[in-house]
């Protein structure tokens, strides 16, 4: 175990640029923690080759905090951020930099701070069980917003479901296996996240499996490291209180894609119509390419709202102008038709409230618009129940991109602005549960 200094207080390295030391895990590691911190904030982003170092650091103290942890310590806070951010060979060299971390990290599904991602989003009642099948160790994660994943224990592949009732759980060793991150005083004396108080151990060799709102991950502890580490029992001070040097500004998001799609909704959760498929009345060509290429989630829900596409584009009753893209149903006798018109693209929404429909109205500029609010919608639903430190406000964040992605259809004067609002209370207003 490497303990020589606390970190915050180690040797700076007035030789060396930053951008060498954040290309190299062993300067990094031996670096000043606020002399990088303060240089990362005043500078602009790093070069390729240290592009690795400037992200895990950044992670790895907004995951963390900024607590004057050893430097053992500190390679285990990096090798979780490079994972989590799948940044394998800058975790191998964290990992051969510091030989005395006193746990790391083999593989994690998770997601990390500032990244607004639908998977995995472990938020409310969910669950991970490993298991035997015919041999090898899978682990089964699934969630009220997570459909079920198997993976593979030792990896982190995904694998194929087992068929029911050929796995057997997998069972610990028998014996008294330690905490990896108790809370007694004789336990080892570790800062992390409050959300980590009980991860479960999975055999005798110091493997453990974490799960809270934001993934899934094993960890492996050695045992003769945490035999002379100084006890005091784990600390979670440091990482509610976040990283001293924030994150850097979230990019932008780019174009809907079909992969982004896919991603959010599952290849099976998005609905695409094919040009034999689509209406002659459908003249406008954008929107012909988006339901060909892109499509709409064919189902969407988020609190006590839901939208289920339309198989196929018919016209509107009354208005032969606008095609049905699909419904919302907004609650009990609320529903909400969602209509493109064939000509300009617009979309237009006829609302129903019992025995009563309004005129339809604008609705959004057009059906990409539309589907990046609910897409995106669904990919800050994690960030928003479920933040970390750096996260507040995430919820409305959000709100503030979709306005300046379509300012007319969050017009506060609009009758759009009232419907999607309802919307958008999933995350400002509502919990994971949808009260």
């Amino acid at each position: 175990m490497t303990t020589d200094t606390p970190h915050a207080a180690g040797t700076p390295l007035p030789d060396a640029t930053l951008d060498t030391v954040l290309a190299d895990p062993a300067l990094l590691l031996r670096a000043d923690r606020a002399q990088i911190r303060g240089q990362l904030s005043s500078s602009p982003r790093a070069t390729a080759a240290a592009e690795d170092g400037r992200v895990v650091f950044r992670q790895a103290e907004a995951i963390f905090g900024g607590a004057p942890v050893v430097r053992a310590e500190f390679a285990s806070w990096l090798h979780f951020a490079a994972t989590v951010l799948g940044r394998a060979g800058y975790a191998e060299r964290i990992a051969a930099a510091e030989p005395g971390m006193p746990w790391r990290t083999e593989w994690a599904w998770w997601r990390p701070v500032g990244h607004h991602t639908a998977h995995p989003n472990l938020s409310g009642d969910s669950g991970a069980q490993a298991y035997v099948h015919e041999g090898r160790e899978v682990l089964e994660v699934s969630g009220l917003w997570c459909s079920r994943r198997w993976f593979d224990l030792a990896s982190g592949a995904p694998v194929a479901a087992p068929p029911a009732g050929t796995a057997q759980p997998l069972r610990a060793d028998d014996g008294d296996l330690p905490w990896l991150f108790g809370t007694e005083d004789e336990d080892p004396a570790l800062a992390v996240p409050p959300t980590w108080e009980e991860p479960e151990p999975l055999d005798a060799g110091g493997r453990y499996l974490l799960q809270e709102a934001r993934g899934v991950a094993v960890l492996r502890a050695d045992a003769a490291i945490r035999k002379g580490w100084p006890t005091g029992g784990a600390s979670y001070a440091s990482a509610e209180d976040g990283s001293p040097g924030g994150l850097d500004s979230p990019e932008e998001d780019g174009p809907l894609t079909a992969a982004r799609m896919d991603d959010t909704f599952g290849p099976g959760g998005v609905r695409r119509i094919p040009e034999d498929g689509l209406p002659a009345a459908l003249e406008h060509a954008p929107t012909r390419t988006f339901l060909r290429e892109v499509g709409l989630p064919a189902w969407w829900a988020g609190g006590v709202v839901s939208f289920t596409a339309a198989e196929t584009l018919r016209p509107l009753p009354d208005d032969p102008e606008l095609l049905v893209l699909g419904v919302f149903e907004l609650c009990h006798a609320e529903t909400g038709t969602v209509c493109v018109h064939r000509t300009t693209g617009e979309i237009r929404l006829l609302h129903t409230e019992g025995d009563t429909t309004h005129p339809h109205f604008f609705f959004s500029r057009d059906a990409e618009t539309f589907t990046v609010f609910l897409e995106s919608l669904r990919r800050y639903m994690g960030a928003s129940w479920d933040p970390y430190p750096e996260e507040a406000g995430a919820a409305y964040d959000y709100e503030f991109r979709m306005a300046e992605l379509d300012p007319r259809a969050l017009d506060e004067e609009a009758p759009s602005r009232e419907i999607w609002g309802h919307l958008f209370a999933t995350i400002t207003e509502l919990g994971v549960y949808g009260y």
